[in-house]
């Protein structure tokens, strides 16, 4: 059979995020620096990069919580420059975010927590918001947790609660921050697996910010890495790990020597100690 988009590439939906000539300073440090990105709808684009290039940076664009200075940045057919108050908050309706450190409020308990944004952005009735909470819970492996309040779960339990909290009103765009750190094994095969069910199942378009390249792997068709204020590398993974870029092997490979040094910008350690100069 003849797929209509491709027979007619006009026909293909708009991206589901298209960055052009974003620019973003921050203090004295450029983090942006005119990079342009699409994300094709229903695709899972994996972000990666050393640390301090703007990866969660990127992420807070995208939700509108932090402004950027020039440039356009397009969410779901939505201009986020543009965007303010109810325009912005319906957008985000439609987007799931896992924040890096879970954010889970801490008086609710993890039931509560899921079901906040159910009651705060619909008109459901309670059980099935019962319902739906306890769906929740237990794609992520947590139903029967669903009484504890958050000072009794472990990290790994937390984030898994915050990510089904971030799936509660079934988003079109996911964005991840960090989703497998903290997890032990099992609850990252488990997340694997959602994520992939999200985007196979529903058509959920994902970004997924980590450094857990053999993760990444099995979720993402393409790998995206910034450094520099730009993107040095972007393609499937193999087209990636075979970039002879410096940058790119010295990241990938996760070696301390090569062009992104290790230690912060600092005088000789001599002159710190007072133990510089000719003997």
């Amino acid at each position: 059979m003849t797929d209509p988009a491709a027979a007619n590439p006009g026909s293909r939906p708009p991206p589901a995020v298209a960055i052009r000539k974003l620019t973003t300073q921050l203090g004295s440090k450029r983090i942006f620096d005119g990079i342009d990105l699409e994300v094709p709808r229903g695709s899972v684009t994996a972000i990666m990069g050393p640390s301090g290039t703007g990866k969660t940076t990127l992420l807070r664009h995208l939700t509108g919580q932090l402004a950027f200075d020039s440039g356009r940045v397009t969410v779901l057919g939505e201009d986020i420059g543009q965007l303010h108050h109810e325009p912005l908050y319906r957008l985000r309706r439609r987007m799931g975010m896992l924040f890096q450190h879970g954010a889970l409020l801490t008086d609710l308990t993890v039931f509560d927590n899921v079901a906040f944004p159910l009651r705060e952005n619909t008109d459901l009735p309670e059980p099935l918001i019962r319902t739906l909470v306890l769906l929740k819970l237990q794609s992520v492996g947590l139903r029967g947790a669903a009484g504890l309040m958050p000072a009794e779960l472990s990290g790994g339990m937390a984030r898994r609660v915050a990510l089904a909290r971030a799936i509660a009103l079934d988003p079109e765009l996911m964005l991840y921050d960090e989703p497998f750190v903290g997890l032990d094994p099992i609850a990252v095969a488990a997340v694997v697996e959602l994520i992939i069910t999200l985007n196979r199942t529903l058509g959920v378009t994902s970004l997924v910010v980590a450094h857990e390249i053999e993760h990444l792997r099995r979720v993402a068709d393409r790998l995206v890495v910034l450094a520099d204020g730009g993107i040095i590398a972007d393609g499937p993974f193999d087209q990636v790990q075979a970039d002879p870029s410096p940058m790119v092997q010295q990241f990938l490979r996760g070696l301390s020597d090569g062009p992104v040094p290790f230690h912060y910008p600092a005088a000789p350690l001599t002159d710190e100690l007072g133990i510089g100069g000719a003997t």
